[in-house]
């Protein structure tokens, strides 16, 4: 052995037996999520605590070659700590997260229910009911709307000859209208109320062609000669009052209706009412209050206002007096007009009319399911149809929908 390889070998020093020589990599990493966990960042606990554990099984068997024993018992009390942490803080926001949900699944549940025994109910509320039922359950009722998410709109004014822009006066309500002008003919006209679909209590624009497949103007009435009115109701356009949806609203049509009578073209004894959608419904419940109308036509009306979901509707609708006024269904017994009510056999609410037609017992109201046609295409079919027959005085439906109305 040459002198410097004897010199090297002196100045070496063995290592000690009891001193490692690493420190294990999932200790270190343990203790960093455990601090982090403890610190908020809850999903970092349960890794933390899986690599403290096997970080501190391989120290154990490494016979002293891999250090950190410490380090590792740390990291898993820290992430123990972490995790618990964790639990203590979803126990307690979970009830709180938790529960809009659960109140909202139990409300539908309970409204449900409520309006199957309401349903169940409707042909025994039938029987007996006077004529003047229902205008006189609506004086005695006091509605509360909770609903205003609308916003006031200017009522368009007609830009041709075919409708002039009037107002009517409703209680204390000034509200716009368009009607047919005078045909400065001398003579007294018959003449319709026609409410549209959707949000009804504004007007706009009726003088517009439309598709023959959803005319929502009617137009087949004035074409005919016959005299026609869109009356907006309360809270509509830039009318005063707020929207009701289907309640205060039937006295603003019974008041249209008064100041129409006084035009002086128009007959007083011939004065219809018609409506399609929301329109129909609102029609029925006015038909349903008064006899001032020669014939009412309902295309596509439901029975029950909860089948709208809680849209065209401004009052609460968990309570079921509020709904019960504003639902078709039970006031039957009080139509004395003829009333005709309509829906296409496709993809319209003709389910809603058989559960109306099941529980009439009044010989006043038809119901008629329209063949080849649906929610839309049969307005303007009908329209024409019932126009014709209002032309030559004397409506007979029958022949109207035994034919498919093409």
């Amino acid at each position: 052995m040459s002198m410097e390889s004897n010199q090297n070998f002196q100045h070496r020093k063995p290592v000690p037996s009891g001193s490692p020589s690493t420190t294990s990599g999932k200790a270190i990493t343990s203790l960093i999520l455990g601090m982090l966990s403890l610190f908020g960042a809850c999903l970092t606990g349960i890794p933390g605590l899986i690599l403290g554990i096997v970080g501190l099984g391989e120290i154990n068997k490494s016979n002293g070659r891999v250090g950190g024993r410490g380090i590792a018992v740390c990291g898993i009390v820290f992430n123990s700590l972490g995790i618990m942490w964790t639990a203590m803080l979803l126990l307690l926001l979970l009830p709180a997260l938790l529960l809009p949900a659960v109140k909202a699944v139990r409300d539908k549940a309970r409204e449900q229910v409520e309006q199957t025994n309401i349903e169940n109910n409707a042909e025994l509320i039938n029987q007996g009911r006077a004529t003047d039922a229902l205008s006189k359950a609506r004086k005695e009722f006091s509605t509360q709307i909770i609903r205003n998410d609308y916003s006031p709109e200017p009522v368009e004014k007609p830009d041709n000859s075919e409708f002039e822009l009037v107002h009517y006066q409703s209680g204390a309500n000034s509200l716009a209208a368009y009607v047919t002008p005078s045909p400065q003919d001398g003579a007294k006209h018959s003449a319709i109320i026609w409410i549209t679909g959707g949000h009804h209590n504004s007007i706009g624009d009726v003088w517009t062609p439309r598709e023959w497949s959803n005319d929502q103007s009617a137009s087949a009435f004035r074409k005919a000669g016959i005299v026609m009115m869109f009356a907006s109701t309360r809270g509509g356009n830039d009318n005063p009052g707020k929207r009701e949806g289907f309640f205060g609203e039937v006295d603003d049509i019974l008041a249209a209706a008064d100041h129409l009578a006084n035009l002086p073209y128009v007959d007083p004894d011939q004065i219809y009412l018609g409506g399609h959608s929301t329109g129909g419904t609102l029609a029925m419940l006015v038909g349903e209050s008064s006899d001032k109308f020669r014939a009412i036509f309902a295309l596509g009306p439901v029975a029950y206002a909860h089948a709208y979901q809680g849209e065209f509707v401004y009052c609460d609708p968990r309570n079921t007096k509020e709904m019960e006024l504003r639902s078709p269904i039970y006031w039957l017994p009080c139509v004395s007009s003829p009333m005709y009510v309509f829906e296409g056999e496709e993809n319209g609410n003709w389910d809603q009319l058989k559960k109306m037609a099941d529980v009439n017992l009044n010989p006043n109201i038809q119901f008629h399911k329209v063949r080849y046609h649906d929610h839309f295409s049969l307005i303007s079919p009908l329209t024409e149809a019932l126009a014709e027959q209002i032309s030559n005085g004397k409506i007979k439906v029958d022949r109207i929908t035994k034919v498919s109305l093409d």
